[in-house]
């Protein structure tokens, strides 16, 4: 409530803040001590024994701009331009976060409406049933390099992979796949390849305010150091110059656009993992046509590939969906990272939620690698890779575990925060770690678990929704 003053009641030769008077743009007057609680400058500037000190950093998240407390009308004074900046670029950035997050609304219904199965079963269709040529130990050597330097530099980036790794001229140039099958590829994914790209656009997206703030913070910061030039620079030094910048910008950093990245990249991940289910549909296609067009013998006991280092374009698709799961792995800790430095808790856990679901579909993919071999080798490969298996399950769970300690331990242990977590998190990852289980019981029994398809998880991806 704010206690109204008559013009009476003013000292003229007091220089008080409660006889100081501001008129404002509505003709309505107010003493400074009124405004000044009307927009709150003491979250603004240190206030000691009736004085103003020093300006300090605001608390962080976002902020209404003050207004006349008799007609709401604006408040102009530059008494509060630092207190008006901070509102105006709040402003801003909430015009932004709508306007993204209708982008993404639209990517996540389009998203929904993809078939993987549909675009696989177009893609099969359109390959020959033909013998596909070898390739020599050198140019295999040389296509996993490709893919281990371009996970590598991926590794060390800020932004997720472009959708120009997966399709194109790279397929073939850099990835040895035939050139069919990279222009079958890109004709029956075009719907995946264009949503990718949009999602991609707004991973990259960087708002006009954010912009400002980070040009503004890097001029002062340097400012900052030129102040410290004559002492050694330590790293504790760097540290104050930061902190000084951070207080005269008067701004919390900008968080939207982080959060909303951390979502395309979700989006990126999901469109990867249709891919992925369509390539390994088309890898295990190559792979029954190169044992059927094997001769006799080599089909009866086994020996495809065991006289010779060359390899067939089954293997050079096996390692294009690797190269998939293992780019998905690296977007969704890059997701991770990016959740967790904003405080975006509740992304953390679902960032945690992809990086299960990956590691899971990644895993389903190696043991798919021993569906049709019957040699005494292929059982030992699958009790191997039961172990593997088992030691990947165990992992998952201390990641669920330790993911749920964080988020409560952050957020608090409120009855409405362990609501959300079991209903937007532990039944998602309850979920993932019983189809762990399947899979390895599966191999132990030397049968092969068939894991559900993109469209039956469509109903886990509802845990993935576009809300912090």
């Amino acid at each position: 409530m704010i206690l109204s003053t008559t013009l009476e009641e003013i000292d003229l030769d007091d220089p008080g803040l409660d006889n100081i008077l501001i008129t404002l743009p509505c003709k309505h007057t107010f003493t400074v001590e009124t405004l000044d609680g009307v927009c709150c400058l003491r979250d603004y500037y240190e206030y000691q024994k009736d004085h103003w000190v020093e300006p300090i950093l605001p608390p962080p998240g976002s902020v209404l701009s003050p207004v006349c407390p008799q007609c709401r009308g604006g408040i102009t004074s530059l008494r509060y331009g630092r207190v008006l900046k901070r509102c105006n670029l709040d402003l801003l950035e909430r015009t932004v976060a709508t306007e993204t997050a209708n982008e993404l609304q639209s990517l996540s219904g389009a998203q929904g409406s993809i078939s993987a199965s549909l675009i696989a079963s177009t893609l099969l269709s359109s390959q020959q049933t033909e013998p596909t040529p070898e390739v020599n130990a050198e140019k295999f050597l040389a296509i996993q390099n490709a893919y281990h330097n371009l996970l590598h530099a991926k590794s060390k980036k800020s932004r997720p992979f472009k959708v120009g790794d997966f399709f194109g001229h790279i397929l073939h140039q850099k990835f040895g796949i035939l050139h069919q099958v990279s222009n079958a590829w890109q004709a029956s994914l075009s719907p995946v390849h264009d949503l990718y790209a949009d999602a991609y656009r707004i991973c990259c997206k960087r708002s006009a305010h954010r912009i400002a703030y980070e040009n503004g913070l890097s001029s002062l910061y340097r400012e900052e150091l030129a102040k410290r030039s004559a002492t050694t620079l330590t790293q504790q030094a760097r540290q104050d110059a930061l902190e000084s910048a951070k207080i005269i910008v008067g701004l919390t950093p900008p968080l939207a656009d982080l959060r909303f990245q951390v979502e395309a990249i979700w989006v990126t991940i999901d469109l990867r993992l249709v891919m992925a289910s369509v390539a390994a549909a088309l890898q295990k296609k190559m792979k029954k046509e190169e044992r059927d067009n094997a001769p006799m013998l080599k089909k009866m006991f086994g020996w495809i590939g065991a006289t010779t280092n060359n390899k067939r374009q089954s293997d050079i698709m096996r390692l294009f969906v690797h190269f998939i799961y293992s780019s998905c792995e690296i977007d969704a800790k890059l997701a991770l990272d990016i959740a967790t430095k904003s405080g975006a808790h509740r992304q953390v856990l679902k960032s945690e939620l992809k990086r299960l679901r990956v590691a899971l579909a990644n895993f389903n993919f190696e043991v798919q690698l021993l569906e049709g071999e019957s040699s005494v080798a292929a059982v030992e490969k699958r009790q191997e890779l039961a172990k593997v298996g088992n030691k990947r399950h165990a992992d998952a769970a201390q990641m669920k575990d330790r993911a749920v300690e964080t988020y409560l331990a952050s957020k608090g242990h409120s009855p409405e925060e362990k609501t959300w977590v079991k209903e937007y998190f532990l039944g998602t990852a309850t979920e993932i770690l019983d189809e762990w289980a399947k899979v390895i019981t599966g191999l132990r029994k030397g049968t092969f678990y068939q894991p559900i398809t993109i469209e039956e998880k469509k109903q886990i991806q509802q845990a993935f929704g576009f809300s912090e």
